[in-house]
Parts: structure tokens; C-alpha cells; sequence
């Protein structure tokens, strides 16, 4: 591939640095991606979900802050 073709994208800064972001549902589906994008963009993560050991799982793996599990 040539290099004149291709386009260059800039490096952008992080958007949610020093924000906390609280994901219901944050052990799976689209509530775990959702936490995976937001500790990309730099945001400290807070999980809540109802399966204890998913949930846990689902921490270690973004480094979450905090989890909370329950059921509502």
C-alpha cells in the first residue's frame, strides 16, 4: 500500500480522564463493553450486576474500582 494514499488518523486524548462511570449490568453484553470503552477513554469504573462471580470476573479483567452486586 502506498503511503501517500493512506490517511494518518491524529492521536486524540482520552474524553472521561478522571470521571467515574457507574455500568448497571456491567459483567456482560453490551454493559461490559460499555465498561471497556469508558476505561479506554480513561474513566474510573464502578460495576454492578447480579451474578457475583461473573461480576468479579468482569473487574479483575478492567481493573474496576469498585463492584456492587444485587438484583433489583
Amino acid at each position: 500500500m502506498d503511503p501517500a494514499t493512506t490517511t494518518a488518523f491524529p492521536r486524540r486524548e482520552p474524553e472521561l480522564v478522571s470521571q467515574t462511570v457507574v455500568i448497571i449490568g456491567g459483567s456482560a453484553g453490551i454493559g461490559l463493553e460499555t465498561a471497556r470503552r469508558a476505561r479506554v477513554e480513561g474513566a474510573n469504573v464502578i460495576l454492578t450486576g447480579r451474578n457475583p462471580e461473573r461480576l468479579d470476573q468482569a473487574a479483575r479483567e478492567l481493573g474496576a474500582e469498585r463492584i456492587a452486586a444485587f438484583d433489583a
